[in-house]
């Protein structure tokens, strides 16, 4: 189980990462494209939550 728990916090923080410098990048520009920082906010929500389901399955196999 260390093995998964591992690999999930680095995906989990390699996409956090990733749509959050995608945000700051939009944030940046001139003309800002909310849909595309509405859909990178979205994407984290939904990786949070399978991060969350994780955790507690992890959680419970210790």
């Amino acid at each position: 189980m260390a093995i998964a728990k591992k690999v999930d916090i680095e995906v989990t923080h390699g996409l956090l990462v990733h749509h959050t410098n995608a945000i700051r990048e939009q944030l940046l520009k001139p003309n800002t494209d909310w849909d595309e920082v509405i859909g990178a906010l979205r994407r984290i929500e939904s990786e949070s939550a399978s991060s969350i389901e994780l955790a507690k399955k992890i959680k419970g196999a210790n």
